[in-house]
């Protein structure tokens, strides 16, 4: 896998680089404010000595399934971190 092969996965299923899911964050938290939402969040992929990353806004508690179909998808976890690296939470592989 290449870095641009998960950008176009991503994109695949929905997750355009750089999105932002409303003009502020404001106006989103507000629309939905019991949402759980990384705002300029990175998703990682390590593939041997390789990282890919993914940058844009991320409403986990919408959209953390689609991410797991991601993982799926690339046979990779994922690890979604929020714009300063502090919050991280790991998408892994469910086996099958």
């Amino acid at each position: 896998m290449t870095h641009l092969d998960f950008i176009n996965t991503m994109y695949k299923f929905g997750f355009s680089i750089g999105r932002k899911l409303a003009p502020t964050k404001e106006k989103y938290i507000e629309a939905f404010p019991t949402h759980e939402v990384f705002f300029n969040a990175c998703i990682k992929v390590v593939d041997g000595n390789s990282v890919f990353w993914w940058e844009g806004d991320i409403d986990i508690s919408r959209e953390f399934a689609m991410l797991k179909e991601v993982a799926k998808y690339i046979k990779h976890d994922l690890i979604l971190c929020d714009e300063l690296e502090k919050d991280i939470l790991p998408i892994t592989v469910e086996e099958t």
